[in-house]
């Protein structure tokens, strides 16, 4: 039973990290799509838009980044998502997609 126990925590365990790294991957991606596909002056805008270019000539990642990780998903599970451009303004990725909306009932508006 307590071997049992181990694997199953084990298991467990590699699957949240997959997860998380699975995450992190996928906001990276979704920024740099849109900081991109919105002209976002971000500090790393460079590196960004050698990024992107590499995500959609493999085809691999651009299947993930256009159906997996779209636009729609990424609002829908991180409504609250926000870069820092070179100005140092923070601009809510949600507001470049308005068409998108999250999952719950805005109870408060953001700052501008």
């Amino acid at each position: 039973m307590e071997k049992t126990l181990k694997t199953i925590i084990t298991i467990i365990t590699i699957f949240m990290f997959l997860d998380c790294v699975a995450t992190c991957i996928a906001q990276d991606m979704f920024i740099t799509r849109i900081a991109v596909e919105n002209n976002i002056e971000l500090k790393d805008i460079e590196y960004r838009k050698k990024e992107y270019e590499f995500i959609k000539q493999n085809q691999l990642l651009n299947w993930l980044s256009e159906n997996l990780w779209n636009n729609k998903k990424m609002i829908k599970t991180f409504p609250n998502i926000k870069v820092e451009d070179i100005d140092k303004n923070q601009i809510y990725l949600d507001s470049l997609l308005k068409d998108i909306q999250p999952y719950y009932l805005k109870v408060y508006d953001k700052k501008p």
